[in-house]
């Protein structure tokens, strides 16, 4: 019918079980949600039936075609071809409609970055690869492993602390946490990107150490976002705390990473790094977009 589609190739998708489960859990999610700011699936297609005996096989999703994602769309900007703040705040407001949806219904998509956001010829917003995404069940605690680090909630990041303990380097997190509220991070995250078009916890050290990447992260949102208040340091979670690592000692070190820190003042961030066609608009809705970064872009959850 003319209709344009993409195609999401799963490789070798029963290779092992959590590639599996991973694969399962996304078809599931697609299946069971109908919302229009959200990518809709049309089918499934394996390469062919003899290949079902074989783990190694590939197989195909088919969805409906969104648009080029975010991410292309913002390093190809110019001041002839660019987003309006009007646009910005009509995608944030679908790309909200969408979170809530996903929290109505008990999911969190847990890899909100403009990679994972497309946007159609119209303006249009669409959210897209469930494959991190989770269902929240009551008394489950999920892997702290999720998404991209620079646009990962704090409370959802693991990282080294101190040195070998008995063998092992012991982690921690703030807040054992990962739900709605963590979405609500990722959020002011993605809209500092837009306006300004670099990504706002970026760190200089880009490696392949994981582990060494987010910690950096977290070191980055304290310089730019402030000291992580006591009520949240009074909640790191130690991941060997519960037999030999006192918390206390966590949270000491995060405090010495507080020191000195002071929360930048977003707006001014805004009128000296903004793109140039929106700092007109930007500095008319100074108001809100203050209380938007204020409300998004907090170290503990319970102000998001």
């Amino acid at each position: 019918n003319g209709r344009h589609l993409a195609v999401k190739r799963f490789n070798q998708a029963f290779q092992t079980s959590k590639r599996a489960q991973r694969c399962f859990r996304e078809l599931q999610l697609l299946k069971a949600l109908d919302h229009e700011n959200i990518v809709k699936m049309k089918f499934l297609h394996t390469t062919s039936c003899r290949a079902l005996c074989n783990k190694y096989f590939h197989s195909y999703l088919t969805t409906e075609y969104c648009g080029e994602n975010l991410l292309y769309i913002l390093l190809h900007e110019t001041k002839d071809n660019h987003f309006t703040l009007i646009s910005i705040k009509k995608m944030v407001s679908e790309l909200l409609r969408a979170i809530k949806y996903l929290n109505s219904a008990k999911v969190i998509h847990r890899d909100l970055k403009p990679d994972n956001l497309a946007i159609n010829g119209q303006g249009n917003l669409t959210l897209l690869d469930f494959g991190m995404a989770r269902v929240i069940h009551e008394n489950l605690q999920h892997t702290n492993e999720p998404g991209t680090a620079y646009f990962r909630a704090i409370e959802t990041i693991e990282f080294n602390v101190s040195e070998r303990i008995n063998g092992r380097r012991e982690t921690a997190s703030l807040i054992d946490a990962n739900d709605f509220l963590a979405e609500m991070w990722s959020m002011g995250a993605i809209l500092c990107e837009m306006l300004t078009g670099q990504i706002l916890f970026k760190i200089d050290n880009d490696n392949d150490n994981d582990n060494q990447k987010d910690g950096e992260t977290v070191q980055r949102a304290i310089e730019i976002c402030g000291p992580i208040p006591d009520c949240v340091l009074l909640r790191v979670r130690n991941s060997v705390a519960k037999s030999n690592i006192n918390n206390k000692d966590a949270q000491e070190r995060f405090r010495k990473k507080n020191a000195n820190a002071r929360r930048i003042d977003f707006l001014d961030k805004f009128r000296a790094e903004a793109r140039p066609w929106l700092k007109e608009g930007i500095e008319i809705n100074r108001v809100n977009l203050k209380d938007f970064i204020d409300h998004t872009l907090a170290f503990d959850p319970d102000e998001r």
